[in-house]
């Protein structure tokens, strides 16, 4: 499997990726993950700290996105969770103007361990932390996720927007999101736990 681990504290972009020297940014990571030809899927791994999204990001191949310290882990602490906020302002308009965090356009995407909080660009009325836009992609996975938004600093329209079917969410928290899930054609196989 191939691995990317990613400290915005320790990390510098410049370095290989490795546990030991992990990268800054998840822009960097998500770059990275494209360019690998295996056919493992791809596992970026994230240490504690906040990590900024100044543009869309667009998972291209089946990968992982979770925190080095899991919820269900013994020292787990609220604290070690990855955040993830955007600053980016209207990055899609296919029906209306938005902004999206992180675009799913694979199959069998998993994300796991992280807290979402809502977007700071004061342009942005609706913006959705995990989209998936194609309804013929198949698989995605959010589990052990914290969603945060404020209505008025930082909204959540919904935690996850997303088409097509085998989704899973498990175990997520959405708190202040005006929805907590938006799915819509071709849902097949969805589950809430």
């Amino acid at each position: 499997a191939q691995t990317i681990f990613v400290d915005p504290l320790k990390g510098k972009d410049t370095q290989t990726g490795t546990e030991m020297a992990p990268l800054a940014t998840l822009d960097k990571a998500v770059a990275m993950a494209a360019g690998f030809t295996g056919k493992e899927p791809v596992t970026i791994k994230l240490f504690p700290g906040l990590y900024t999204l100044w543009e869309k990001q667009v998972i291209k191949s089946p990968a992982s996105i979770e925190a080095v310290i899991l919820p269900d882990d013994t020292d787990w602490q609220p604290a070690k969770m990855p955040v993830i906020q955007s600053v980016s302002g209207n990055n899609s308009g296919v029906q209306f103007p938005h902004s999206v965090g992180i675009l799913v356009a694979a199959e069998n995407v998993k994300f796991r361990g992280i807290k979402f909080t809502g977007n700071a660009n004061p342009g942005v009325k609706y913006y959705y932390p995990i989209t998936k836009e194609d309804s013929l992609l198949k698989g995605m996975e959010v589990s052990q996720c914290f969603f945060a938004g404020d209505r008025y600093t930082a909204p959540i329209q919904a935690g996850v927007w997303a088409h097509g079917p085998n989704s899973s969410i498990d175990h997520c928290v959405f708190y202040n999101c005006k929805n907590a899930l938006l799915f819509f054609k071709k849902v097949e196989n969805f589950s809430v736990t």
